[in-house]
């Protein structure tokens, strides 16, 4: 068992295709529940600046029990829950979690 600091929600997608009817039936966003994660922080820094404000810049490394299969992630870390695109996922066999880089 990993120490966790972290959860995250995979995302899955349901529906789509057509009814019986023929109509296009709509791809739904499906979240899952909270999955307790280890999250390591790769950069973090306030520097980003644009015409009307700043922006922050960040990287994490997430470890997470099992085999995560997604493409985005809602990562709940600091008190704060944001979405991320999923940059890379490695399932680690010899200990048996996935290794995400957002």
């Amino acid at each position: 068992m990993m120490p966790s600091n972290g959860f995250i929600k995979t995302n899955t997608k349901t529906g789509g295709g057509f009814s019986d009817s023929g109509d296009a039936m709509p791809v739904i966003d499906v979240w899952s529940e909270r999955t307790p994660c280890r999250v390591q922080v790769n950069t973090y820094n306030k520097r980003g600046k644009y015409q009307d404000g700043q922006f922050v810049q960040c990287s994490y490394t997430i470890f997470v029990q099992g085999r995560i299969i997604t493409d985005r992630i809602m990562l709940d870390y600091n008190g704060s829950e944001v979405e991320y695109t999923i940059q890379s996922a490695d399932y680690l066999p010899m200990i048996g979690k996935t290794q995400i880089t957002v």
